[in-house]
């Protein structure tokens, strides 16, 4: 649409501007209110961190790179045990056939 100065479609597009930048904030706010409670989200599984002290975004970060990064080796390491069990475990059943033949 077209605004022409001295027209009722001037007006109208007046109005809507406005609403449009209403909405628009609105959708920022919502945004940024969302950011934020993903935020907290985040440092309250963060075991370094404590919740209650105020620390920088970039060391949140960090602390959950490190955070992830051990996650990972634990679960490595429980993998590699449960591989080592199970493989004990059919040696040992393999024996046990070879004894019975």
């Amino acid at each position: 649409m077209v605004c022409i100065k001295g027209s009722g479609q001037a007006a109208q597009c007046e109005v809507r501007r406005a609403r449009q930048g209403e909405v628009r904030g609105r959708k920022r706010k919502t945004n940024k209110k969302d950011i934020i409670k993903q935020y907290r989200k985040l440092i309250a599984v963060l075991p370094n961190i404590c919740s209650k002290t105020k620390v920088s975004k970039q060391s949140v970060v960090e602390e959950a790179i490190i955070y992830i990064e051990e996650l990972q080796k634990q679960l490595l390491n429980n993998v590699e045990k449960q591989e080592e069990c199970e493989n004990w475990e059919n040696r040992k059943t393999n024996k046990s056939d070879e004894e019975n033949l």
